[in-house]
């Protein structure tokens, strides 16, 4: 009885890993669907490295992802505010 409570708690955080990569994912306008296939394989370490991966800005305009100190998107040319 024990190990099947460790076993479906260990299935519960795998799977809260998997939502939390892909909700961080898509708030930085990434493709969720991939990035909660990425979570659901690695888990917790996928969750650490997005939370503490690249925190650059993104374009208003293509939604790709620019260095901080950019005034003009390298992808749509267009002038940032």
């Amino acid at each position: 009885m024990i190990t099947l409570m460790a076993e479906s708690g260990f299935f519960i955080l795998w799977i809260l890993c998997g939502v939390g990569v892909a909700y961080i994912a898509k708030k930085r306008g990434k493709v969720w669907g991939v990035w909660l296939m990425y979570g659901l394989i690695l888990g917790p370490i996928a969750l650490l490295l997005t939370a503490f991966s690249y925190g650059g800005k993104m374009c208003p305009y293509c939604k790709s992802n620019i260095q901080k100190e950019a005034e003009i998107c390298p992808k749509c040319n267009r002038q940032l505010a």
